[in-house]
């Protein structure tokens, strides 16, 4: 519509030439038609040069957000399998070590054991795993309770020699024990782990060494005590028989 103003008055003025166009209403309706054609023609050029510009910025911006999501899922990937793999190589060493460990939750629910715990308390571990392991007779009446409930409260515990009476075979082990608290990211406890290691073989034989040794000293007593025995019946005797002699006896130092 400027257009064509503008065109009519240029003509009014006698700047632009008689013609179809600049010299009839007509004209200058058809030309600004035209004109409102090619513009409405250029709107949509540039709008699909936008939409185009758009798609191809979602294109990138979906490509992009695969690519970090492909790299996300690779490092999550990774993380998953260095965790199982470190996982696994802890049960590994918890499994072969020839030290009974187990571990057990705030509560003293047991969660974790290993395969030599299971042959001390000769005790599968799926009945162990679950179970309280304050409800244990043998650790109610030992010093295991209290050493434990320590660990509860943050305190690491390691202490040589400290009898079990066996809660099924009645016999009488003897372990060293280290109990350490298991803590949270937030550093708050969780639980506590327990480790023995069985000493029983070792105490036994150093009790049969300080009977064997006790009884060789007894035995070396009586010896001694035979052997001054006789020599006193024997310094008698002699001592009789030079009172006793019929005719005087002396003897003379070297």
């Amino acid at each position: 519509y400027a257009t064509m103003l503008i065109t009519f008055n240029l003509y009014i003025f006698g700047i632009l030439p008689v013609t179809f166009f600049s010299g009839s209403e007509k004209g200058l309706w058809l030309g600004s038609a035209i004109e409102a054609i090619l513009f409405s023609f250029a709107i949509s050029d540039k709008i699909n040069f936008l939409k185009k510009e758009k798609e191809k910025a979602e294109k990138e911006k979906i490509e992009i957000q695969q690519q970090s999501m492909n790299k996300l899922e690779e490092e999550v990937s990774q993380r998953t399998k260095d965790l199982y793999e470190a996982k696994l190589y802890i049960e590994n060493i918890i499994e072969t070590v020839p030290v009974a460990i187990f571990t057990a939750d705030i509560d003293g629910k047991i969660i974790l054991v290993n395969r030599v715990w299971e042959i001390i308390m000769e005790t599968k571990r799926e009945e162990l795993l679950g179970t309280n392991v304050f409800k244990f007779k043998s650790i109610q009446n030992s010093d295991y309770y209290k050493l434990y409930n320590k660990a509860l409260n943050g305190t690491r515990i390691f202490q040589e020699n400290i009898p079990f009476l066996h809660p099924h075979t009645g016999r009488t082990y003897y372990f060293t024990l280290a109990a350490v608290p298991l803590k949270d990211s937030s550093g708050e406890i969780t639980g506590f782990m327990s480790m023995t290691m069985d000493k029983t073989a070792e105490i036994i034989a150093q009790n049969e060494k300080k009977l064997a040794q006790k009884k060789a000293m007894e035995q070396l007593e009586e010896k001694v005590q035979e052997r001054t025995k006789d020599l006193t019946e024997a310094k008698q005797y002699i001592e009789t028989i030079v009172e006793n002699a019929p005719s005087p006896l002396f003897g003379v130092d070297k």
